[in-house]
């Protein structure tokens, strides 16, 4: 029996990556993926293809899924591309293991042999957060794509294979033109100074009442620019944010709220992307070399000292990511980044997908591709 890749994704961000490398690996191998998606509805941003097919698990039936007797793996089970995870030659892609979804692949995967590749979630990948583990540590994978590949292992003890995960490749330009496309929006370049990319927070206002006050404390600093809002997908109460709307603070579309900040950023004049804590952030400081990332979680004590020491890492290991403690080098590293280029992607020579990490004989098969780092 031939291998097989089963990719779970519960954003549409994840959903970009898991397409990507599903097409190379049809592109190489000739092999088919299958792309679980919770939440996503893949009909929307991809139409039937050659190298992919997908199990769709929609918002509204997730909850039931997940508290019924059988549980989601039940649920998978009942499926014909979902059976795959019964062969010991299925690799499993995923990004989040606290996802009940996820996990119950997971299981599956782990008691018949099979592969476990985790790709990289963002702040959750490096540390815990509000959680006990970082992602990677509780469920130990085979493969680990990550975009900061040294930090991980410095922060994992975890022996596992490790590769670069290269955004650039994936949400290169083309591409991300094409994506837009898909779904039927202009690719029009966001024209604002600055990107502030907001988080899915919960019914309690304090989260949402420091963000607004990083805002309104920029249009104090600079009152000539322009700021453009990107609420979280997963908000359900964006519309808060109407608070400090105004001449030079506006909201992002809805259509253009839904896709991933990566996209978002193609062809765009912004020259600064900020937030408290968005782990978009991350992923763009590695695409757009030449724009200011700056964070809030110091600033405003979004974070506790311990876990803020920790993220204060990412500063460190690229050198347009700033962490300002007060306001004045708040202030300082927003004027130098409206005076900077803007978001001009960083220049990249070949594409870099690093396959080997997906395809190669794991542990459990025998063998092993050859890491990166």
């Amino acid at each position: 029996m031939q291998k097989n890749y089963f990719f779970v994704c519960v954003t549409v961000f994840q959903f970009l990556l898991a397409d990507a490398y599903a097409k190379q690996i049809y592109r190489k191998y000739r092999i088919k993926s299958t792309i679980l998606l919770k939440y996503v509805y893949p009909g929307k941003y991809r139409p039937a293809c050659v190298y992919a097919r997908y199990i769709v698990i929609r918002k509204h039936m997730a909850g039931r899924i997940e508290s019924v007797l059988l549980g989601s793996l039940g649920f998978i089970r009942l499926l014909p591309a979902g059976r795959v995870l019964h062969h010991s030659k299925t690799t499993l892609v995923y990004f989040n293991e606290r996802d009940p979804v996820t996990n119950s692949c997971i299981s599956c995967v782990r008691r018949h042999g099979g592969r476990l590749v985790m790709f990289e979630e963002g702040w959750g990948t490096y540390y815990p957060g509000e959680h006990d583990r970082a992602l990677g540590i509780l469920v130990v994978p085979d493969v680990v794509y990550a975009a900061y590949p040294k930090l991980y292992r410095q922060l994992h003890k975890q022996e596992v294979e490790l590769y670069r995960l290269d955004y650039q490749t994936v949400f290169s330009g083309k591409r991300m033109k094409k994506f837009l496309k898909l779904c039927g929006i202009q690719p029009l370049p966001l024209e604002a100074d600055i990107l502030f990319l907001g988080d899915a927070v919960s019914k309690d206002d304090t989260y949402r009442n420091k963000e607004m006050r990083m805002i309104l404390d920029i249009v104090k600093m600079y009152p000539q620019i322009q700021i453009v809002i990107k609420p979280h997908p997963f908000d359900g109460h964006a519309h808060k944010y109407s608070g400090v709307t105004g001449r030079n603070v506006s909201i992002l579309d809805k259509s253009r709220t839904q896709l991933p900040a990566e996209v978002l950023m193609c062809d765009s004049k912004v020259k600064a992307v900020v937030s408290l804590a968005s782990s978009a952030c991350i992923t763009l400081a590695g695409m757009y070399h030449s724009a200011g990332f700056i964070f809030g979680y110091r600033l405003y004590r979004l974070l506790s000292p311990k876990v803020a020491g920790r993220v204060d890492n990412f500063a460190a290991v690229t050198e347009n990511i700033c962490v300002p403690q007060t306001r004045q080098q708040l202030k300082e590293r927003i004027g130098s980044s409206i005076r900077g280029t803007g978001a001009a992607a960083a220049a990249s020579g070949r594409e870099c997908w690093n396959l080997c990490g997906l395809t190669a004989c794991g542990r459990s098969g025998g063998g092993s591709g050859k890491p990166e780092v």
